[in-house]
């Protein structure tokens, strides 16, 4: 009874999973793996052809497995073996197609999937590869046409059903992924020559409900100590001005606290200037242009200094403390 039970068991994994050792499904997966794999960024082929590669062999590749998964599940749960070319097999082709498209137009969707999967880009040109859906539902039922009894051996078909769910599951290292955008201010070649050098100034600290401004002394050489400080700071809008608070920092040298990169100049001194605004009302109301006006103390002599200043969306790079 046990070697029936055995016997009996695998004709129905070569029922509903033998397909998969058939030469379409297996070149479809070789297809998927060498294209996703190997000539993917290599420059033997354009990336035009890489690009719609993977979708004309994966989705031909899901369309199969996804049928196959689908009558095993009958089969398991029924005991009955579901058809090829059945309800069942063109509702799973469906629901396939579905999935493609909602990857492909829906940004939602694709960022979950990306999440968990690894990138995959939103390209409405990629919808015309969805007739590869039909045209494995057509093998489908050519197969369901020739079978008979006698299906792989069993080692065969699990080994192509382990193979194929692995290809299918198996994408490349995705490309990194820039921070997302967010509220920031920012000031433009924000430069003041002075007779000891150039003071800087950037926004360090930057949001929907406030801001902070770091001024930096680049000193000039064989010029004298350079030392700055904001005496008084503002952030005029169109419909009044919000006033800045101070905060005293110690002198710092090597480039501290920096506006740039890691290229960026020794600061002989630094200050900073706190805004803080009426939680994002300024923003809700779309007050996005604001003139930063400073008042300076460089090297013992008064400066005044306004900087146009923009309030938008912005990208920083990871690190940068912008």
């Amino acid at each position: 009874m046990a070697r029936v039970a055995t016997v009996v068991r695998a004709r129905t994994l070569s029922a509903w999973a033998g397909d998969l050792v058939r030469p379409a499904p297996l070149i479809a997966a070789a297809v998927l793996a060498v294209n996703d794999h190997a000539l993917k960024g290599a420059g033997l082929v354009p990336a035009a052809i890489t690009g719609k590669l993977s979708d004309v062999a994966g989705l031909f590749l899901a369309g199969v497995v996804g049928v196959c998964l689908a009558r095993g599940a009958a089969a398991a749960g029924t005991g009955r073996r579901a058809r090829r070319d059945g309800p069942l097999a063109i509702a799973t082709l469906l629901a396939i197609a579905l999935a493609f498209a909602a990857l492909k137009l829906w940004p939602g969707f694709n960022r979950a999937l990306t999440a968990t999967w690894g990138a995959n880009t939103l390209d409405a040109s990629d919808l015309w590869c969805l007739p590869m859906l039909a045209l494995a539902w057509v093998w489908l039922r050519d197969r369901e046409a020739a079978a008979t009894e006698a299906g792989p051996p069993r080692f065969a078909t699990a080994l192509a059903l382990a193979t194929t769910l692995l290809l299918c599951a198996a994408t490349p290292a995705p490309p990194p992924v820039p921070p997302p955008p967010v509220a920031g201010w920012y000031a433009a070649d924000a430069v003041l020559p002075v007779a000891c050098g150039e003071v800087h100034a950037w926004f360090s600290k930057s949001g929907k409900t406030g801001a902070g401004v770091t001024i930096g002394v680049v000193r000039a050489a064989d010029a004298p100590a350079c030392v700055a400080t904001i005496t008084a700071a503002r952030l005029r809008f169109a419909d009044g001005s919000v006033d800045g608070r101070t905060v005293e920092l110690p002198a710092a040298t090597g480039g501290a606290a920096g506006p740039r990169d890691a290229h960026q100049p020794a600061y002989e001194s630094l200050g900073y200037v706190g805004f803080a605004f009426d939680n994002q009302a300024r923003w809700n109301r779309g007050d996005r242009n604001a003139v930063l006006e400073l008042e300076l103390l460089v090297a013992g002599e008064p400066r005044t200094w306004a900087v146009p200043a923009k309030h938008a969306m912005l990208t920083f790079p990871v690190g940068a403390g912008r």
